[in-house]
């Protein structure tokens, strides 16, 4: 249901501030989708913070998907725009060591 989605929404954010980004996906990334359905109001944030723990992650292609998909029902959103930006940008050549 859309209630139970958005509980587990909002306990990914406990996850994310312990930087278990796994775990943010493990639960936020079935909520987005039965959220997405309903067009619930919490959708963007929850999937600007899915996008930001793929990123983390080093998933970028996921990552990359939920910007988008922020941008589409967000437009001017800044967290999802300078996510994407940052994916533009060339990768750090890897330190040698």
């Amino acid at each position: 249901t859309d209630t139970a989605a958005i509980a587990e929404g909002f306990l990914s954010y406990h996850a994310a501030a312990s930087k278990d980004w796994n775990k943010v996906v493990e639960i936020l990334d079935p909520a987005v989708q039965t959220l997405e359905a309903g067009k619930s109001p919490y959708v963007v944030s929850f999937m600007l913070l899915l996008g930001q723990s793929y990123h983390q992650l080093q998933n970028l292609e996921l990552a990359k998907k939920y910007y988008t998909k922020v941008l589409e029902l967000d437009p001017e959103n800044k967290g999802a725009k300078e996510g994407l930006e940052f994916l533009k940008k060339p990768a750090a050549p890897a330190k040698k060591g």
